[in-house]
């Protein structure tokens, strides 16, 4: 909700009562300028609406607490946390449901219920008016499915992705565990020798510090990110190396992960979780596996409560779906992301790896069973 110039103190008035769509003013409306301080001295009428100081292109502030005298919540709003991101449009507010926290910040979420003007602006008045935009939004909704799919879909299978493995020389459990052999070949070319076969990535990399997992990884035709000390470090995290990589390589906008310590990946998967990235539009797709394990955790006075079960109901197997576990096969993800610090997030979507495909190697013994049922998994 932008203005052409500065608004002096007293100078805002409203020629009508307000409503989302009209909200009128002498002049036009351009993205300019916007108040810093917006305050309101008494409930909003066509007669007062005053801003208190001139309008500046800084940020939607409160100078102090919001009473339910002029502005009604459940909980009063403390300054500095009434914040908008991105200009405020009819479309964007009022909503029937939680106010996004990416355009109107509160602390708790605005529901139609308590979000209550004193004035002029009643509450059945306000739920009328969602009612009325959010049946406006739907109709664009439909509008845009039946008059713009192929130029939307076109634009989602527009994305690249580009499959990139972290392999570094420092691992302790086994030593260049990610050269171990399994079924003849060691664990970097298998997982390189999949995603080649898949064909739709933009490009295949490998982030490693070692030269021996350099010459391995070129042989079976991937890319080479030389990863610094610092993210190759025994205490580093995978989100660090990420980072580091999606950093030198600012114009990729989606990566696709993958642990080539999960020795028994397939395309299948891979074909699974690109196709929700590029024509369902997913932000994060990860791999999973169905666990029926009943689980219990520790109470503070060390007795044990169940966590995923009523013991008044235990399950039987065939009778729930069981929990969705991460197998740390795969993780695609938009790299919009890694400014939050996170792999996962916006719409996520997983894909479910069979138990027997889900092994990961962490320990000789994991090694061992992998070396040991590889000819059997490999040929099925």
């Amino acid at each position: 909700f932008l203005l052409e110039a500065p608004i002096a103190p007293g100078t805002f008035l409203l020629e009508a009562p307000v409503t989302p769509v009209t909200f009128p003013l002498e002049g036009p409306i351009t993205p300019v300028t916007f108040p810093s301080l917006f305050l309101l001295e008494d409930p909003i009428t066509p007669e007062t609406f005053l801003l208190k100081d001139p309008v500046t292109p800084e940020t939607f502030l409160l100078e102090d607490p919001v009473t339910p005298l002029t502005f009604l919540l459940e909980a009063p709003i403390a300054p500095a946390t009434f914040l908008l991101e991105s200009p405020v449009t009819p479309v964007t507010f009022p909503l029937e449901g939680p106010i996004n926290p990416v355009t109107f910040l509160f602390e708790d979420p605005i529901t139609p219920e308590t979000f209550i003007l004193e004035g002029s602006i009643n509450s059945s008045m306000f739920i009328n008016k969602c009612l009325f935009w959010f049946s406006f939004l739907v109709l664009v909704m439909w509008v845009y499915i039946l008059l713009v799919p192929v130029s939307s879909k076109s634009k989602i299978k527009d994305l690249q992705i580009t499959a990139l493995i972290l392999a570094r020389g420092g691992s302790k459990g086994i030593l260049l565990k990610n050269l171990a052999l399994v079924n003849n070949k060691t664990l970097i070319s298998r997982t390189i020798s999949v995603l080649r076969e898949f064909s739709k990535f933009q490009s295949v990399w490998v982030s490693t510090d070692h030269e021996s997992i350099v010459r391995e990884a070129r042989l079976s035709g991937a890319r080479i990110h030389t990863r610094s000390r610092e993210s190759a470090a025994d205490e580093a995290s995978s989100l660090l190396a990420v980072k580091e990589f999606a950093y030198h390589h600012p114009e990729i906008p989606a990566i696709a992960l993958f642990q080539c310590t999960s020795p028994f990946l397939t395309l299948f998967p891979i074909e699974q979780a690109y196709a929700m990235m590029t024509d369902l539009g997913y932000d994060s797709v990860f791999s999973v596996t169905t666990s029926y394990k009943l689980r219990w955790t520790f109470n503070s006075d060390f007795s044990v409560s169940p966590l995923n079960f009523d013991l008044t109901r235990r399950p039987r197997r065939q009778d729930w779906d069981g929990d969705l576990i991460e197998n740390g096969m795969f993780y695609f993800f938009r790299t919009r992301l890694l400014q939050f610090n996170v792999l996962q997030g916006g719409q996520m979507g997983v894909v479910e790896i069979p138990q027997n495909r889900s092994l990961e190697i962490d320990s000789p013994l994991d090694l061992k069973i992998a070396q040991t049922i590889a000819p059997l998994l490999d040929n099925s």
